[in-house]
């Protein structure tokens, strides 16, 4: 390696003395954007903090003319950017330059009201590094090399995704390492891309079994180990382990889908049927097979999902889907009334959480109480309707369109269980699909159909024996529920229709 003459000398160490193979294949590795899909505590983060040291000191150029000038790390937390950048500190020291460490001095507030460093390291050739963890809006206006440590952990993989790649479209290379956490994340399909060659990415894959083979467990224990303690250390991680998902992960690179998500992509594509969905006005000439529906309400931030089945015999049929983002509730209002007039149409469930009660409490006015049912999402509520909706899901009593929004949005829910042993069911908000509100319309809808009214009958009843000049002031049809309609043109239907089911 050449400096040019004002720069310090460096003194390049054996590397052999502090790396492992697979971990010199990483540094020898100069393509611009590379991706880690590792095993834990294998020394990524360790080896990423010399090549970034490297490539400031020796002003590595990914790009012509472009050379490195700044590191911008992001961590999980504030812990692991401090360990990164004492790591990067000791380098310098190893190679003999004098550093300036500004241990977190800047506080930077986020979302939640909390506060978090940036910790900087000043190299006398005019370079840095930063690592940041925490809110990733903070790459905004930001240039240079960028490294996501354990990108595929990160709640927010989307926005720091989003918010980091521009960092770099200047020519600067991007280093994305991490452990797995099911397929649902980014990293995972980052990974299968590049694999596919459909990213024109470098990849390096090292489960635990490949880094003891290569001198983990040698390097732990100080000394050359035999086959026979190599794995019985690995047996014994499995064992700690407690589950096989897990071991797969956090040791093996393997991507389990059933470690977070509620409902795998497995029993979500067994439910799914091509040419289900149907327009309004196919719907309004059906001639058998009741309709409900579920209504996920938002009006700023979330999409607002109607979803309509079929029901036909044991078996739900999914026959319209309608997402409306960031629209006005008098539009949602419009369409709720063109469900409501068909034919076929028997009941729906609304979301009557937060501004939900009103919309509720409108469409109850409108339609009555035996059509129309609020829904408050509280934890037993959304456990008892997504347990249901996966059972549908698995007996196959519930098909749903092959759609990629569709499909994402189930598999977005998450089981936890909380402290006092209750589950939990829940997603993270994505700009791409929502607050699951997908999954939760076809819950509401599901609801629908189990608790659906159907077809409304009449009994006989004694006549009524009040004056004439009484019985004028309470139309029949109040009776039913159904005064909003009174009155309407003949669009509409009319009480006997509804009292009738409609036919």
């Amino acid at each position: 390696m050449i400096l040019p003459a004002n720069e310090p000398t460096v003194q390049t160490p054996d590397l052999n003395l502090y790396f492992l193979p697979y971990q010199l294949a990483w540094l020898a590795d100069m393509a611009k954007i590379k991706i880690w899909e590792k095993s834990r505590r294998v020394g990524a983060t360790y080896v990423q903090s010399f090549e970034d040291v490297r490539d400031i000191l020796l002003k590595i150029e990914y790009t012509k003319g472009r050379p490195v000038r700044k590191v911008y790390y992001m961590s999980l937390s504030e812990a692991n950017a401090k360990e990164y950048i004492e790591y990067c500190a000791r380098w310098a020291k190893l190679l003999s330059i004098l550093v300036k460490l500004k241990n977190g001095e800047q506080d930077f507030d986020e979302d939640d009201g909390t506060k978090s460093k940036i910790f900087t390291i000043d190299f006398p050739n005019g370079g840095q590094i930063n690592a940041l963890s925490g809110n990733p809006d903070r790459f905004h206006g930001m240039g240079g090399k960028v490294v996501l440590d354990e990108f595929g952990r990160k709640k927010d993989q989307y926005q720091t995704w989003k918010s980091a790649n521009p960092v770099i479209m200047w020519g600067f290379p991007l280093r994305i390492i991490s452990t797995h956490k099911g397929k649902q994340s980014q990293f995972y399909h980052f990974c299968e891309d590049t694999r596919a060659g459909k990213t024109g990415w470098s990849i390096h894959t090292v489960p635990i079994q490949a880094a003891v083979a290569q001198g983990l467990y040698d390097r732990i224990q100080n000394r050359v180990t035999t086959e026979e303690e190599r794995a019985a250390w690995i047996a014994e991680l499995e064992l700690l382990c407690q589950d096989r998902d897990t071991y797969l992960e956090e040791y093996c690179c393997i991507a389990v889908d059933s470690a977070t998500a509620f409902l795998t992509y497995d029993i979500i594509k067994g439910s799914e049927d091509y040419n289900l969905l149907m327009t309004l006005d196919e719907l309004a000439l059906l001639t058998e097979g009741d309709l409900y529906a579920g209504w996920d309400n938002a009006r700023k931030r979330d999409f607002s999902v109607f979803w309509l089945l079929q029901k036909l015999g044991s078996v739900r049929y999914t026959r319209l889907i309608m997402a409306f983002e960031k629209t006005p509730f008098d539009i949602q209002r419009e369409f709720l009334a063109k469900l409501m007039r068909l034919p076929r149409m028997r009941r729906i469930c609304i979301d009557a959480t937060g501004m939900g009660i009103v919309l509720t409490e409108d469409a109850v006015k409108l339609y009555g109480t035996y059509r129309v049912e609020g829904v408050t999402f509280t934890g037993p509520v959304k456990e008892e309707m997504g347990y249901y909706l996966k059972s549908s899901l698995t007996d196959r009593n519930l098909r749903i369109p092959p759609e990629d929004m569709v499909r994402e949005s189930f598999h977005s829910i998450v089981k936890t269980v909380t402290s006092s042993g209750n589950i939990r069911l829940d997603a993270d908000h994505s700009d791409a699909t929502g607050h699951a509100d997908h999954f939760w319309a076809c819950a509401l809808a599901e609801n629908a159909a189990k608790s659906g009214a159907g077809p409304v009958t009449i009994q006989s009843r004694k006549l009524d024996s009040r004056p004439r000049a009484v019985r004028a002031y309470m139309p029949t049809g109040q009776a039913f529920g159904v005064k909003a309609y009174l009155g309407r043109d003949t669009s509409q239907p009319t009480v006997n229709d509804l009292c009738r089911g409609g036919k």
